[in-house]
């Protein structure tokens, strides 16, 4: 602004905000540079901690499913040894009723 003492603008090209240049906005314009490299910096950083936060998404699916199919052989597991068991508690008892009635 012509109060100011220059003019403010703004490039299109880099899509930064060109400080006035005039004594009291020496400071400002530092400021401002300053600002923008670390905003770049915190970006790169949380798109960095964007792509390990996916991986990690990714390798908690994997270990999810590694599980449901552990558990799931888990369970047929116990299922069968169950099964068995009780047709083996069955065979003792038939057998042992035989042996009952052979004695009558």
């Amino acid at each position: 602004t012509p109060q100011s003492g220059g003019s403010k603008s703004f490039s299109f090209d880099t899509g930064k905000y060109t400080p006035p240049m005039h004594p009291t906005s020496a400071v400002s314009s530092r400021k401002i540079i300053q600002m923008e490299k670390e905003t770049s910096e915190l970006k790169e950083r949380n798109d960095l901690l964007n792509r390990e936060l996916e991986a990690c998404h990714e390798r908690e699916a994997e270990v999810q499913s590694t599980l449901e199919e552990t558990e799931a052989r888990h369970r047929a597991s116990r299922m069968k040894l169950e099964s068995e068991g009780m047709a083996r508690e069955n065979e003792i008892r038939d057998h042992l009723s035989q042996k009952v009635l052979g004695l009558e």
